[in-house]
């Protein structure tokens, strides 16, 4: 997710350096929707309580390539 200060400060520096001629506002860029969806439904689960791949999920990352 991109806050709209954090945005407002990037277009900033943009301009300044002379690459940014029409700025653009921050509703008209930024959507934080699938960012805040995935945000509220991710699940972090640490290393070491994450359980280990079944035999088939391991086959399925094999490269026979």
């Amino acid at each position: 997710m991109i806050p709209k200060k954090d945005y407002e400060n990037l277009q900033n520096y943009v301009q300044r350096s002379g690459e940014l001629t029409n700025p653009v506002t921050y509703k008209d860029v930024v959507s934080n929707r699938f960012a805040q969806k995935a945000a509220n439904t991710v699940k972090y689960i640490p290393p070491e309580l994450q359980r280990e791949k079944t035999l088939w999920e391991k086959v399925k990352t094999l490269d026979f390539k």
